[in-house]
């Protein structure tokens, strides 16, 4: 009797104290959390599924829109929370069309990307890098679908908000503005605008982080590609030789890009000016290739 009592007396003890609050960015389901810790989880998700396991990239993907219906329409006291989730799975829409070879499944990806950073920018509209990842999908979808006075509206749309705030926004532009043909004069400004960029105030501008591993090395390359594709030779292969000097460069996955490159300079330039003044040289910059993300973000 003593010892029943003592147990329920325990029991009750123990109940009473609760479990150890679980870190939702632990968890690898965010469905059925609390609003706060969904959103959470699912920015932990994202980087998940974006870097390190890309055979989640499309469950999470689907997880980010149970998430976001199953707390529609969100607390306002978490709207930018709420607006991040929709921007992130914006950007794994991007991914996955670039990168996971899903077939003609890409078009209904790519069709959710602009309505995800619209709804972003709207629920959080202090997103400071948001302006160029929308440019650049809008841009991108005029100009393959032949309307380049479009894809040219939206960079000078683009430009003066992104000009503002410069250094995240001019490298998450740049890559897609730089396939635009010549004639239209928009790689020419981007070219001017990274020549007035500089790179201070973030990891990434010194060091390889945890969310770019290969920051030196890529950022280099990224480069070297934009200035190839204007035939500036010079500026090209001296991006070209500081990638190849950049901090983790002998164990960078695409070092290739910058051995081949270098080892014939003359035949990487040939490739974009054989294109001439109106050729679209998007089939050609790394930035829409199969490693445009994880280039520099792969772990």
């Amino acid at each position: 009797m003593r010892t029943t009592a003592l147990s329920a007396l325990l029991a009750l003890a123990l109940a009473s104290c609760g479990d150890p609050a679980v870190d939702p960015t632990t968890l690898e389901d965010c469905r059925g959390l609390d609003e706060t810790d969904a959103y959470a989880c699912s920015e932990a998700r994202f980087w998940v599924a974006f870097q390190h396991e890309r055979d989640q990239r499309l469950p999470v993907y689907a997880m980010f829109g149970d998430v976001l219906e199953e707390h529609a329409p969100g607390d306002p006291a978490l709207s930018a929370e709420r607006g991040n989730v929709f921007f992130r799975r914006g950007q794994l829409g991007m991914a996955i069309a670039l990168e996971e070879h899903v077939g003609g499944d890409a078009i209904t990806y790519i069709a959710q990307v602009g309505p995800d950073f619209d709804e972003a920018e709207v629920l959080d509209p202090d997103n400071f890098i948001l302006v160029s990842w929308k440019a650049s999908m809008a841009i991108a979808v005029a100009h393959v679908t032949g309307d380049n006075d479009e894809a040219v509206r939206l960079y000078d749309e683009a430009e003066a908000r992104i000009a503002a705030d410069p250094l995240g926004n001019v490298p998450s532009i740049s890559g897609t503005a730089i396939g635009l043909p010549l004639a239209t004069g928009v790689p020419q400004r981007v070219i001017a605008a990274i020549d007035a960029w500089t790179c201070t105030g973030a990891d990434f501008c010194e060091r390889n982080t945890e969310h770019a591993p290969w920051a030196l090395p890529g950022m280099a390359f990224h480069w070297a590609d934009h200035y190839a594709r204007v035939g500036d030779r010079d500026t090209t292969v001296a991006y070209l030789e500081a990638s190849k000097a950049a901090e983790g460069f002998d164990e960078w996955p695409w070092r290739n890009l910058v051995d081949d490159a270098l080892a014939d300079p003359d035949a990487y330039l040939a490739k974009f000016a054989e294109r001439g003044d109106e050729g679209s040289a998007f089939d050609l910059v790394y930035a829409n290739q199969d490693y445009g993300c994880v280039i520099c973000h792969a772990p």
